[in-house]
């Protein structure tokens, strides 16, 4: 699992609930490319974490080499965003992964549009919730 900026939160949710043999924490984000960027972080997430308002660099990892060297059975992408850069993954690249969950912010069709040119079958499971247009998609390989 990547996760840039609560990466100690769920260090210490795969061990209390003991997947160390199944889950591995990767401190990082993901981006179109290998590197770093600024991400803001504000006071809507930072309730019961006890970080520090404003801007912090994180590492991140390139879509292509997540997708493409991975091997699982799901993917889930609740990522702020960065559910867009799938648009620019080859359908050779996406069809590794049998099954995707995303999360989106904003308008989905982009997203739904790739994953059918790609031999997906699509399922909306939540549609738009509230004034930030946030939904769910469940995308399963056909074939």
């Amino acid at each position: 699992m990547y996760e840039p900026i609560f990466c100690n939160y769920l260090r210490r949710n795969i061990e209390l609930n003991n997947l160390q043999d199944k889950v591995r924490a990767i401190c990082k984000g993901i981006g179109l490319m290998d590197g770093s960027m600024e991400v803001n972080v504000d006071t809507s997430v930072l309730e019961a974490s006890g970080m520090e308002i404003g801007k912090k660099k994180i590492e991140v990892v390139s879509i292509l080499k997540v997708i493409g060297t991975s091997n699982v059975d799901i993917a889930k992408f609740d990522c702020e965003t960065c559910e867009y850069f799938l648009i620019a993954v080859p359908c050779n690249i996406l069809r590794r992964i049998p099954e995707y969950i995303i999360e989106y912010h904003g308008t989905p069709t982009p997203i739904i549009h790739k994953f059918k040119e790609c031999g997906f079958k699509v399922k909306r499971i939540n549609k738009h919730s509230g004034i930030f247009g946030i939904g769910l998609l469940h995308f399963r390989r056909l074939n």
